[in-house]
């Protein structure tokens, strides 16, 4: 079947290898590769046949330049602010053990957070006599960001969320929660992974303290690398390794054992060992490129052009979808009717090959600039086989 593109921005899928006759409304679980990911990542693995082929500048180029990129996405004025992570839970787990404890203090996360998000946070509160605050998500008119907002307090040592709901695509107010922080003097940590490369963001506005995305969703890049963004709070806190790289003259060879104490500035000590990875990071530097030319505001617009009529109709097949003002666009939930089949829903999915994601109660749809309307078409009759 011919897939429908609407007006607007002109559809991306020609930068991809998707399979004609497959509906992936998945980015949320893994992005596709854009054939120039692909094509770098070849290129690099060629090169790699040779070692006598890489040079000084291929350990710390690309560093610097993928480190400039990210900060540039984020709204950064500041690439040594920028470290590169192999995981989410890397760059948490660098947050946690760096966030001071406050005796008795709590730590803020959100109902149904990501698992690598809450582990981490359990584990600190319970080694520091901390306690963890889940903030449900509320059912009546007050916004989640509000309830947030209201849970903060003196004794908060930290606030740790994610700009955008990993499950249903519950956006947050970022801005505000910080500003609130930054009065009690809490630490405010951001999961980026479900927001940052397909929604805006700016790093200044959010006020927080530190910035966490795995790569292989919105940015678009390989599986183990990640980019994180920490603030000055941690400017002088310790890794969670210790790796020649991140030392002040690490760029001469020759003189390596001439050991140092130093770190190279500011978030430069939390890079993961081997952050040169000369085959991902190349991978990732075409991709925040390619992000950069679209831009998310354009990622954000395309998704709700091509979505908007789907949730309509099925709003009215008794499907729930959160309002527009409080959930992405890239990214949102359906709540199933209560005749919903889920064992019908997904023999049809696989029979019509359309691709999305169970996350708790929720059917988690997470397009982008890749998809049509007319996905949401093949998605829809799956929908409507499974409450007849």
């Amino acid at each position: 079947m011919e897939k429908l593109i609407l007006p607007g921005m002109e559809n991306q899928s020609h930068l991809f290898q998707l399979e004609q006759d497959v509906h992936y409304l998945n980015c949320a679980y893994m992005s596709p590769l854009l054939k120039a990911v692909e094509k770098q990542a070849i290129s690099e693995i060629e090169k790699r046949r040779n070692p006598q082929n890489l040079t000084l500048a291929d350990f710390f180029d690309p560093v610097s330049e993928v480190k400039k990129l990210f900060s540039n996405l984020i709204g950064g004025d500041d690439p040594d602010r920028i470290a590169i992570v192999p995981s989410a839970s890397y760059g948490l787990a660098t947050a946690a053990l760096n966030m001071p404890a406050r005796k008795g203090g709590k730590i803020v996360l959100l109902e149904g957070q990501f698992p690598s998000n809450y582990y981490v946070w359990k584990k600190r509160a319970d080694s520091s006599g901390m306690k963890l605050e889940i903030v449900n998500k509320p059912t009546g008119q007050t916004s989640w960001s509000e309830k947030v907002l209201n849970t903060i307090s003196p004794d908060t040592a930290a606030v740790v969320i994610a700009p955008v709901h990993w499950a249903d695509g519950s956006k947050f107010d970022c801005s505000s929660i910080g500003e609130r922080c930054k009065e009690t003097e809490s630490y405010f940590i951001l999961d980026g992974t479900q927001a940052i490369g397909a929604s805006e963001f700016d790093i200044g506005e959010s006020r927080a303290d530190a910035l966490i995305c795995a790569g292989y969703k919105w940015l678009m890049g390989p599986y183990s690398f990640g980019l994180a963004y920490y603030g000055p709070k941690f400017d002088n806190g310790n890794a969670l390794e210790e790796n020649w790289f991140s030392k002040v003259g690490s760029d001469d060879f020759a003189n390596l054992v001439d050991y140092q104490e130093e770190f190279r500035p500011k978030a430069w000590r939390y890079n993961v060992g081997e952050c040169s990875n000369f085959i991902y990071i190349k991978m990732m530097i075409a991709a925040l490129k390619q992000i950069m030319e679209w831009s998310p505001s354009s990622i954000q617009n395309h998704c709700a052009e091509i979505s908007s009529s789907f949730i309509g109709r099925i709003s009215e097949m008794g499907f729930s979808v959160d309002a527009p003002d409080n959930r992405a666009r890239h990214l949102f939930g359906i709540l199933p009717t209560k005749t919903f089949s889920w064992e019908e829903f997904n023999r049809c999915c696989t029979e019509k090959k359309v691709l999305v994601s169970h996350r708790g109660p929720y059917i988690r749809v997470s397009p982008h600039l890749y998809n049509t309307a007319e996905d949401f078409t093949v998605l829809e009759q799956c929908l409507q086989r499974s409450i007849a």
